[in-house]
């Protein structure tokens, strides 16, 4: 009895833990061809202990990681389906308003919790009109320096028409926080 209390003591203590502990994600996207690549990774303790969902077109991986040893935890492919039930017209409209508002606000304040490591977005961008790859360009090279540690570096291709590159970002968060966020704008706003 003794050995099972502490068990569960010392579970909730490491989930206690966890929650105050400061958590760094990293997304990555890559748009290179049709199926788009993805990568989000979550680590805590300079990335000790991590998770990292990854996929390209409608397969998806995820895989837990203990240092440098990951172990896949989930491999599937997506299943898309077809068809189904659509909601009448205009049913449920204000409902969702009030909603979308709602999350809107949470959003709004719970990133200003939220840490911006880094911010890099490298892209190719290419009208079927060289003018319009010009003019975009341009006016993208009057935003000037992004502040922080934000860059953008954007090329034009005026020979061939499409969009590809790369985003990536880093952001750091406590969870505690996040969830004491959360928390605090349901008991406001209340479960609708």
């Amino acid at each position: 009895m003794l050995l099972i209390f502490w068990l569960v003591g010392g579970a909730v203590l490491a989930l206690l833990l966890l929650l105050v502990l400061r958590v760094r994600v990293r997304f990555r996207l890559e748009l290179q061809g049709k199926p788009a690549r993805y990568e989000i990774r979550a680590g805590i303790l300079n990335d000790a202990l991590g998770l990292t969902w990854s996929g390209q077109g409608s397969s998806q991986a995820v895989i837990f990681s203990f240092g440098p040893v990951g172990l896949p935890f989930r491999k599937r492919k997506i299943q898309t389906a077809s068809g189904g039930a659509k909601p009448a017209s205009g049913q449920g409209l204000s409902r969702f308003i009030r909603r979308w508002e709602s999350a809107a606000g949470f959003f709004m304040k719970a990133a200003s919790r939220i840490s911006w490591e880094n911010v890099n977005v490298r892209c190719r961008l290419g009208f079927p009109d060289p003018a319009w790859t010009g003019m975009t360009c341009g006016m993208v090279s009057c935003l000037g320096t992004l502040p922080g540690k934000a860059s953008l570096d954007l090329t034009p291709d005026f020979e061939q028409p499409g969009l590809s590159g790369m985003i990536s970002a880093a952001v750091s968060f406590v969870p505690a926080v996040m969830l004491g966020e959360y928390l605090q704008h349901r008991l406001r706003d209340g479960a609708d």
